[in-house]
């Protein structure tokens, strides 16, 4: 059995970032696993944005500190979300600085250029959609989302396992997104 956590980054919870999820989810389950969906939408993981003026002196927030529980308890990591301006979402990349923290996601150790990793044995994957068309996103930007969740999910010692792309969203129809969806399940 697997344990995942399945975090949405879509203002929408009619979108299909959220349909994506879903289907996940309901492959988990059908696959006996162990699956729940963490929307970063929902007011109950709202996180402010990172501000302090020592990093030393951060006061403990509790839904980090669940969202951090939810991560450690968590085999497998699932990112669903939109891919705005080359990159994911504020909302995403601010609760990746707030949660993969020092002391929670590596420890930086004297003497050491590098950090321990103290999330070694989990895996991630990440299931983006955009607009812009996929030769743009890959061959002319160079994938900046794929190469975003690869370096900062590895500093952490968690290994992507697979990276989807749904480009040219907006000209798709029902059948293509259909066919991605059980794509999608595959990957379960």
């Amino acid at each position: 059995m697997v344990r995942h956590l399945i975090i949405t980054a879509h203002p929408s919870s009619k979108g299909f970032t959220h349909k994506i999820a879903k289907a996940f989810l309901h492959k988990a389950h059908e696959n006996g696993d162990e699956a729940e969906i963490l929307d970063l939408y929902n007011p109950k993981y709202k996180l402010d944005f990172l501000k302090f003026e020592d990093i030393s002196k951060i006061k403990e927030d509790k839904i980090v500190l669940e969202i951090q529980d939810k991560i450690r308890l968590s085999d497998n990591l699932v990112f669903v979300s939109p891919v705005w301006w080359a990159m994911v979402p504020s909302i995403l990349k601010n609760m990746i600085d707030k949660v993969l923290t020092p002391n929670f996601a590596y420890k930086y150790v004297a003497g050491k250029a590098m950090p321990k990793k103290l999330l070694v044995g989990k895996t991630a994957q990440v299931f983006m959609t955009c607009d812009a068309p996929g030769f743009y996103i890959k061959l002319i930007i160079g994938n900046p989302v794929k190469k975003f969740f690869k370096m900062n999910l590895g500093f952490c010692g968690i290994k992507l396992k697979d990276y989807l792309l749904l480009s040219s969203k907006r000209t798709r129809d029902e059948k293509y997104f259909d066919a991605w969806l059980k794509k999608v399940e595959k990957k379960v």
